[in-house]
């Protein structure tokens, strides 16, 4: 879901990592674990604001 949103966004990888201000490799490693990730409350709401979702998107099993 992570990379379903980013990609809805228009962001690659490198433009959401600057956009969220956090590494390209600890992005590409969030999205690759998922629903093994912890995600701080504060990198959650920049995901949710940068891309545009609502919160309960990224807890969906697919993509709407």
């Amino acid at each position: 879901m992570l990379a379903w949103a980013r990609e809805t966004a228009g962001f690659d990888l490198q433009a959401a990592a600057e956009r969220l201000r956090i590494q390209v490799n600890s992005l590409r490693t969030i999205e690759s674990l998922e629903q093994e990730a912890e995600i701080s409350a504060s990198l959650f709401d920049k995901m949710v604001r940068a891309y545009r979702q609502p919160p309960l998107v990224f807890y969906l099993s697919s993509p709407p």
